[in-house]
């Protein structure tokens, strides 16, 4: 892994610790298609909601980020924004032209706009786009204050970690702090098909945390 960019501030957030190994340990090994707990009804402040209740998904995690320390002049980017569960909450929050949308897909960006009132995304101007290298430039210069990254890792295989965070490293500034929300276990264990839950001490976040702090403790939000 590769930085370049400036020292700034890491915050984690564990959303479910060990809880795979103990639900494995009572119930037997996992299998694919089998739902997983935690992180949905975080997300959701731990209510099971349908779509209907688009609104009250993603408010627990946004309030979670207002006690980390956003404000609404701060410019902030979602990294991996996908529905805009979360993204909503802080576009109706942030001071026109301060939100900043990022993800691998337009897929799931659209169905989130299409949930998003007309007048508040007038009003609001949020900046969503599918990364590529001409945006992740564009956003550098732009110098984030934060960066939210909310139940993203969960989805990145382990041979694509360097990857994920040499661009959000990329993006930082030394007046950037990170919010990085993730599914802890005490070893890297693939949860699902296409999810795994990652330890504190796994070699890249590790060298995130080192990178950022430069000797520093590192901020944990357990």
């Amino acid at each position: 892994m590769v930085a370049s960019a400036k020292p700034g501030r890491l915050i984690f957030f564990v959303l479910c610790r060990n809880h795979y190994e103990e639900t494995r340990s009572r119930k037997g090994p996992s299998y694919p298609g089998q739902k997983r707990h935690g992180p949905a009804n975080f997300l959701a402040g731990g209510e099971q909601l349908g779509p209907a209740n688009s609104l009250k998904h993603g408010s627990f995690a946004f309030k979670k980020i207002t006690r980390l320390g956003l404000q609404p002049h701060h410019l902030c980017v979602d990294f991996g924004c996908g529905s805009l569960r979360i993204g909503q909450h802080l576009i109706g929050y942030l001071k026109s032209g301060r939100y900043i949308g990022l993800d691998i897909t337009d897929r799931f960006i659209r169905d989130g706009l299409d949930l998003l009132d007309t007048g508040m995304l007038q009003a609001k101007d949020p900046k969503i786009h599918v990364i590529n290298e001409p945006i992740l430039q564009a956003v550098t210069q732009m110098k984030p204050d934060y960066i939210i990254c909310v139940s993203v890792l969960m989805h990145v295989p382990p041979h694509e970690l360097d990857a994920f965070f040499d661009r959000i490293l990329r993006l930082m500034t030394s007046q950037t702090t990170l919010l990085l929300f993730f599914d802890e276990s005490s070893s890297p264990i693939r949860t699902e098909a296409k999810s795994w839950a990652y330890s504190v001490a796994s070699s890249q976040i590790t060298y995130v945390a080192d990178f950022l702090t430069h000797g520093s403790p590192l901020n944990q939000v357990r």
